[in-house]
């Protein structure tokens, strides 16, 4: 729900039925290089939602193996995707993403190619 997404690390900037800006705060504690920033991801949801996970767009630029400027991908939430999931779920992932946990975790990365994209200007 809503109510669950803004907490103390996302904020709901912008709520349109298909499209969603979300702030990611990210702690101060956390030991990413984006530790206490915010950086704003849009969520633009398609008709085939929650079939399909919605298309992800980081919209403040990161430097991170995982992301890639242009068009965003969402492939690494295809491969884990269910009907069960929600946008919790995703901002969540995306939060790990940044860390840089778990599977996320850069070193890993390194070698593979980004799976999500970032843009500054979508339609």
């Amino acid at each position: 729900t809503l109510d669950e997404i803004e907490n103390d690390f996302f904020t709901l900037e912008q709520c349109l039925s298909m499209n969603w800006t979300v702030i990611m705060h990210m702690s101060q504690s956390s030991k990413s290089v984006y530790h206490s920033n915010q950086i704003r991801i849009r969520l633009l949801f398609s008709h085939e939602y929650p079939f399909l996970p919605p298309k992800i767009v980081f919209e403040t630029p990161l430097y991170h193996p995982l992301i890639r400027e242009s068009t965003t991908c969402s492939r690494m939430f295809e491969m884990h995707w269910g009907p069960t999931h929600n946008v919790l779920w995703i901002l969540r992932e995306l939060y790990k993403v940044v860390e840089g946990e778990g599977r996320y975790n850069s070193a890993n990365a390194i070698y593979k190619r980004p799976m999500v994209e970032t843009i500054t200007d979508v339609a």
